[in-house]
């Protein structure tokens, strides 16, 4: 297991499967996914029942373009796998917390609750509820366990590193002006 895989699975980010249908207008080339960003080589397209290949796929976007647009009232079928982040912004991290796994989970968890609080909000609608400030802050109380957790563990490391005691050893010709000169320098 990478160490981009064991920070994802710190962060519970999982690859997630989903699907977009939509469509087509004779015009329009491009199809928006409603999650990103989209893990690369995960996307397949139809046009109604007929595979379809992609002319580009911006990962981190989510858009899907086709050229040439598909046909009007033409169904276009997305099935793609997605995940919160991205292996490059996880080995940023990781790069940012000098290769501290634990620590690179919390920045990560640290991003997803600043974005959690920032697009989530607290919405109610009927009985649905959002409440985007206590999942933020849920994530950034397990980011900080995490970093204390990290911290915690170098300090036991840098105590395994400690000496308790060294034992001085002199080769035995270094002895020898002491006991030869000895009581000249006491006498002074």
């Amino acid at each position: 297991m990478t160490d981009i895989d064991t920070v994802r699975l710190i962060i519970a980010d999982p690859p997630q499967f989903d699907r977009a249908v939509q469509q087509g207008d004779g015009a329009s080339t491009q199809v928006l996914l409603p999650n990103a960003p989209v893990i690369a080589g995960t996307v397949t397209a139809w046009f109604d029942t007929t595979p379809t290949v992609p002319t580009l796929v911006d990962a981190r976007l989510g858009l899907v373009t086709f050229v040439p647009a598909a046909g009007d009232g033409v169904d276009i079928t997305i099935t793609y796998q997605w995940q919160i982040l991205l292996d490059a912004d996880l080995q940023t991290f990781l790069d940012l917390e000098g290769g501290s796994i634990k620590k690179a989970a919390a920045q990560a968890l640290d991003t997803i609750a600043s974005s959690e609080a920032m697009v989530q909000k607290r919405i109610t609608l009927l009985d649905l509820q959002t409440d985007g400030p206590a999942t933020a802050n849920a994530l950034r109380q397990h980011a900080k366990d995490l970093r204390r957790e990290a911290e915690d563990e170098m300090a036991v490391a840098d105590a395994d590193g400690m000496i308790d005691y060294a034992e001085m050893v002199l080769p035995p010709f270094t002895s020898y002006p002491y006991y030869k000169y000895k009581k000249e320098w006491e006498e002074g």
